[in-house]
């Protein structure tokens, strides 16, 4: 009689396969978690490619120190239950960029964040980001959304934010 030989196979779920790749892609990806410069003991970081709430998220849970987020107003109030205890746990500033005043996003961060400032571009942003950051911060620029004003495109808003934090 011959012996059966015993093996273990390891099954994994199609849709957590899928997920696993899907996140591999988008860490790698250029723009995505990207240090750009450490400047003064402040890391600068480009994630542009966060197309939602939830990438942003993401990143900011892997920044070290507080994160100053520059970012649009667009999606947040959508997802700001989400981003409540982010918010209140890591994040100390948000800039975010807009036309108007987003008067919801303002109040609904109160008490959770040090500032909540309305700026037009993505220049004075990060002069004004630069200046609220502190020593072991992480400046953080991570629309969370799939485009905004004229930079339409990750790589558009990506090369942008990257020149602008080389010639600091």
């Amino acid at each position: 009689m011959e012996s059966i030989k015993k093996t273990s196979v390891k099954i994994e779920n199609p849709l957590i396969s899928a997920r696993k790749q899907t996140l591999e892609f988008v860490n790698s990806s250029a723009f995505r978690m990207e240090l750009v410069r450490n400047l003064n003991d402040v890391d600068f970081v480009n994630d542009a490619k966060s197309a939602n709430t939830t990438m942003s998220i993401e990143t900011i849970k892997q920044c070290d120190g507080n994160v100053v987020w520059i970012t649009s107003d667009l999606q947040l109030m959508e997802d700001f239950i989400s981003l409540k205890q982010i918010l209140k746990t890591k994040v100390s500033n948000i800039i975010y960029l807009s036309e108007t005043v987003n008067e919801s996003l303002q109040m609904s961060c109160k008490g959770l964040v040090e500032n909540t400032i309305r700026l037009h571009s993505l220049n004075e942003a990060l002069a004004a980001a630069n200046s609220l950051a502190t020593k072991g911060d992480t400046v953080l620029f991570s629309p969370a959304c799939p485009g905004y004003q004229t930079l339409d495109t990750y790589q558009s808003r990506g090369n942008d934010f990257t020149n602008l934090v080389d010639n600091l």
